[in-house]
């Protein structure tokens, strides 16, 4: 949290026009964000994790038929286009259909799931601001810092390890000059 604090800080967070959280729905980050007074603009759930979710109750109700695969892509297309409602909706009229305690329960799991992050489930909003609805683009930076750091008779300390991912993050953001700008007296 305080990590989070002051790179906000830092940042001028407060002072830009957008701040745009894309969370994996783990309920803490939101309470950090709130307990760290972190001005966030707009939330979403990262999309990558309500399919993995979508996928895994697909498993334990059809396992690898077909008939699962294409209703798992159709209930993550209905909440990527319609929103929560629709796609919730859906989720819980398919519920009903379910025969066998085993199955209703992979689906209630899901149910729950999704309905404790229905404030994080704005994709056709998201989208139609152009922003990302997942997280690729930050997991690909991650991949490109990492790569820096790791390159080959490259040591570093922790501090030192710090001070270059978040030299290369500015760098890869195309923000070196606004950064440099920032630490001038």
């Amino acid at each position: 949290g305080r990590i989070i604090k002051r790179d906000a800080s830092r940042l001028k967070l407060k002072e830009v026009d957008e701040a745009l959280g894309l969370f994996d729905g783990g309920p803490w980050i939101e309470n950090q964000m709130r307990k760290q007074q972190i001005p966030l603009t707009d939330k979403c759930l990262d999309f990558y994790h309500l399919k993995d979710n979508i996928q895994k109750t697909r498993r334990e109700i059809f396992g690898d038929d077909e008939a699962g695969k294409t209703w798992a892509h159709d209930l993550a297309e209905t909440f990527k286009t319609q929103g929560f409602t629709a796609g919730f909706d859906s989720l819980v009229t398919f519920r009903k259909t379910l025969r066998g305690p085993k199955k209703k329960q992979a689906a209630t799991r899901l149910v729950n799931y999704i309905g404790d992050r229905r404030a994080l489930i704005t994709y056709p909003e998201f989208r139609a601001a152009g922003r990302d609805i997942g997280s690729g683009p930050t997991e690909a930076q991650c991949k490109c810092e990492t790569l820096r750091l790791k390159g080959h008779g490259r040591r570093w300390n922790s501090a030192n390890a710090l001070a270059i991912s978040t030299i290369e993050a500015v760098h890869q953001s195309r923000l070196t000059e606004k950064y440099w700008n920032l630490l001038r007296p």
